[in-house]
């Protein structure tokens, strides 16, 4: 397919994805207000849901293009070591009843393994290994791309992936280290974006402060993400990080929907540097 008829199935399908993680959101949301009946099953469950969900909705995308660059593949580890810890920790959560039932016990999210020591401490340095790749691995594919190739699909597949992991992570935070359930905003925050904004895939003229901005507020977010999941446990400095996250990220959206609006109002055109490079559109499978 061409470029222009690639884009509209990109915006096709994102917006049936971002549809697919509201839905996954609310879920979880009203579980985790009705106190999760289902208690040491539902959350293996939602875990699973989630991983099958992100990942088959990625590979599509990443399916749609016919060739992929070094820093496409290095993004691609943020899916693939997101998606591990959080299997982890529904693995962590199912060991951990049954370590229950022979008498063990267990800390928050199954992140202590009592009676296991050996296994726990084994366990929690996979987790945080897991989390760290994921995360560096954002700050490696952009200082590749600027030095080698980049294209509009490298842009968007960059975008998706930082969107998922924060997902993924905001759901572990609810899910098993028991923050409020208003984190998962910050997860589902593009996706709202995408759904309740028309226009959301428009072009638009960004400064180089809105980028830097852009840029700050997803390493924030993602970190701050992954330290209180790795923790394993709320309290208030993880209120006070993720409600900064928040914050920030409505201020960056904010900017975000009011450059959107005034390019409406303008006639400028506008094209990203990143379609000066080739856009390697393929056929989708």
């Amino acid at each position: 397919m061409n470029v222009n008829d690639w884009k509209r199935w990109y915006t096709h399908w994102d917006k049936r994805f971002s549809l697919g993680m509201l839905t996954l959101g609310v879920v979880v949301v009203v579980c985790a207000e009705l106190g999760w009946p289902l208690g040491t099953v539902t959350r293996p469950v939602i875990s699973i849901f989630t991983v099958v969900w992100t990942t088959t909705g990625l590979t599509r995308l990443y399916r749609s293009v016919s060739a992929h660059t070094l820093a496409d593949r290095i993004t691609t580890l943020r899916l693939g070591f997101g998606a591990g810890a959080l299997i982890l920790l529904a693995a962590g959560e199912l060991f951990t009843l049954g370590a229950g039932a022979a008498g063990g016990g267990s800390g928050p999210g199954g992140l202590s393994l009592a009676g296991v020591s050996g296994v726990g401490i084994t366990y929690r340095v996979v987790f945080t290994l897991f989390l760290v790749v994921a995360v560096l691995s954002d700050f490696f594919d952009g200082r590749i791309a600027r030095r080698t190739v980049s294209s509009r699909f490298g842009e968007d597949w960059d975008m998706q992936n930082d969107a998922a992991f924060a997902m993924i992570l905001s759901i572990a935070a609810v899910v098993f280290v028991g923050v409020d359930s208003w984190v998962l905003l910050i997860g589902l925050a593009r996706y709202l974006f995408v759904l309740a904004v028309p226009g959301s895939h428009e072009e638009v003229t960004t400064s180089r402060g809105y980028d830097l901005l852009g840029k700050t507020v997803c390493a924030v977010t993602v970190i701050s993400l992954a330290a209180v999941v790795a923790a394993g446990e709320p309290g208030p400095a993880a209120s006070i990080a993720l409600g900064t996250s928040l914050f920030l990220l409505i201020i960056s959206f904010g900017w975000f929907i009011y450059l959107l609006r005034r390019e409406r109002v303008s006639t400028t055109s506008y094209l990203p540097a990143g379609t000066h490079a080739s856009e390697r559109i393929g056929t989708i499978d």
